[in-house]
């Protein structure tokens, strides 16, 4: 009778081992559900908590992080079995070295356990990601060139000026592109894809809506400054369709490159961002994008209406507003405000 409950108890342990096995291999894994949340995101039929298709910038960035960062780490575990604590813990080492990229990593995190844990899917009892806290040093040393955020105003430290004369031996085309952004006040990326056939009638430069984060239409309009920065990036882009294309300044001499496959290419982005740091070092570190927060701030402290500043910085508008306001802004005002800004820059230099 001891022999026969001996068998009887390994016969037990060998079926529920075979049993685990069946289950794991039939479980869904979190390299799986990552594939279908990127199927799913990819049908333009599908739709975002605004209502609209995912963009392919915003699928690239999730593809990023979901398959370079958190699926070579979780990819084989089971999703039924994965616990906030583990992912919590993972985000935290990340954040160690790379905390703005963790916080980010997160947010995406947030979004496909989402769509799993939703009822009519099932993949997920709930959201794990949902409660777990940001890295405490995911927010980014962000700043205004010539602003104080200790006296919180504007002060002539003479940042702007040191940022516009310090370029000069730098690759004439980044330094172009930083320079229109303090121009301008867009997003860096919207200067760096523009293209010359989107300046219409030397009057106003047209950002396309599929460049443009809100994915709306938004119209520049260009003021004697501006006119006069296009007439010298024209010097340099070579007859390119792009304001600034991708190039390689070597002993003083400029010379237009082709992208991949021998096609015309827009600058990249890293590339410009490099040159803030290779000939500013004595600059306290800020970003290309910083140089859009410095228009903003600048305005506001010429008391231009935050509403107004909006409206040239193509910034959207929320809540019940943003389904009763329709079109850009006033092209006219803008033009205005952008006169008032190129004043005191001018003034400034």
């Amino acid at each position: 009778r001891q022999r026969r409950a001996e068998k009887e108890a390994k016969k037990e342990a060998r079926e529920n081992t075979r049993k685990e096995r069946s289950r794991r291999k039939t479980a869904l894994r979190v390299e799986n559900l990552a594939d279908m949340f990127m199927d799913y995101i990819a049908d333009p039929n599908n739709h975002n908590k605004k209502g609209r298709p995912w963009s392919p910038r915003t699928q690239r960035e999730y593809r990023q992080h979901l398959y370079n960062k958190f699926i070579p780490v979780f990819g084989d575990a089971l999703v039924k079995e994965l616990e906030a604590r583990d992912v919590s813990a993972w985000i935290g080492k990340l954040a160690v070295d790379t905390p703005v990229q963790a916080n980010r990593v997160l947010a995406t995190l947030r979004v496909m356990f989402g769509w799993a844990a939703n009822p009519n899917r099932g993949y997920m009892d709930t959201n794990i990601a949902a409660g777990i806290e940001k890295p405490k040093g995911e927010t980014s040393k962000t700043r205004a060139l010539d602003y104080s955020p200790e006296l919180e105003e504007v002060t002539n430290t003479g940042e702007i000026k040191q940022f516009w004369n310090g370029l000069e031996n730098a690759n004439p085309l980044h330094r172009l592109a930083l320079q229109m952004i303090l121009l301008t006040g867009q997003r860096p990326n919207e200067i760096y894809t523009a293209r010359w056939e989107h300046i219409i009638d030397d009057d106003r430069w047209v950002i396309p809506k599929d460049v443009t984060k809100n994915r709306r239409i938004h119209k520049v309009p260009l003021t004697p400054m501006l006119r006069k920065h296009l007439k010298e990036i024209a010097k340099f882009s070579g007859g390119s369709p792009f304001l600034f294309p991708q190039s390689r300044y070597e002993e003083g001499v400029l010379a237009i490159t082709k992208g991949r496959q021998g096609r015309d290419a827009p600058v990249v982005g890293t590339t410009v961002s490099k040159a803030i740091k290779a000939h500013l070092p004595d600059m306290d570190p800020f970003t290309p994008h910083d140089l859009r927060r410095t228009v903003a701030t600048h305005l506001k402290s010429l008391n231009v209406p935050e509403a107004e500043i909006g409206d040239l910085l193509n910034h959207t508008l929320s809540g019940v507003t943003a389904i009763y306001a329709r079109g850009g802004g006033d092209i006219d005002l803008m033009r205005k405000n952008l006169d008032k800004w190129h004043r005191q820059l001018n003034m400034i230099l």
